[in-house]
């Protein structure tokens, strides 16, 4: 047999047995509650309510109180504010125990749910194992070590394609437009003026246009002639690159 139950507004078909989740009661765990607004019994004989069942009524047992899943509310009004709030409905679940018809049926259910928290389980601690004793280092030699002989800094060396990316400004995508134009040393670059670099990068696109090449050619005169102290003191006075007026 099932009945309609009307709870807080709500309308809820059930039987003997089942468990349902109601706004929230005020009532503890392992309190029973009986509910009349009955509005229809099935079963053998059902029965239909004007609005209710005269008699009828619905007996449930509460396992538990709880809290639903997080929502997001969020209210926004352009160009004024933006609010986000957070909601978690509280809810009460259900055991429908029986369900009287008001004609003598009864459902009931025997099943039984467990209300009880589980108790935290304790870890217990383990116990360590004696550590055994530290072996003593054993004492090292004193030997003079020899001072190994610097590393000379190794110069880019002058071939049939130089690193144009040792000129402050050009990068390896800019070194590849370059190279694209037939400049592949610095030799070619320090012979270059400055039209015709600029040239080259307005018809690479819009994101080079902007490069100021007015000093590539005068650090690639350097680097032909391999004055490469002079390079990097020029490079270390200027900024990407860029002589100040």
């Amino acid at each position: 047999m099932y009945g309609v139950v009307q709870i807080k507004g709500h309308q809820y078909k059930v039987q003997a047995g089942d468990i349902i989740d109601v706004d929230k009661l005020s009532a503890n765990v392992d309190d029973v509650v009986d509910f009349d607004q009955v509005l229809f019994t099935g079963g053998a004989t059902p029965r239909i309510g004007a609005p209710t069942v005269d008699g009828a009524k619905v007996v449930a047992k509460v396992v538990r109180q709880a809290r639903d899943r997080k929502i997001i509310v969020l209210k926004r009004k352009p160009g004024k504010y933006v609010k986000k709030n957070g909601h978690r409905t509280h809810y009460t679940g259900l055991l429908i125990t029986e369900i009287h018809n008001g004609a003598g049926e009864v459902a009931k259910s025997d099943k039984k749910v467990n209300t009880k928290k589980k108790a935290p389980k304790t870890v217990e601690a383990k116990k360590e194992a004696p550590k055994k004793a530290a072996k003593k280092p054993a004492p090292k030699k004193t030997e003079a070590k020899k001072a190994a002989p610097k590393k000379a800094v190794a110069k880019p060396a002058a071939g049939a394609k130089d690193d144009l990316t040792k000129v402050e400004g050009i990068g390896p995508k800019i070194a590849g437009i370059l190279n694209d134009n037939g400049i592949h040393t610095w030799a070619q670059l320090g012979e270059t003026k400055i039209q015709p670099l600029r040239d080259m990068l307005e018809a690479a696109g819009p994101r080079y246009k902007s490069k100021n090449p007015g000093s590539w050619a005068k650090q690639a005169r350097m680097a032909a002639k391999g004055d490469w102290d002079k390079l990097k003191a020029w490079q270390d006075e200027h900024d990407h690159g860029i002589e100040k007026k």
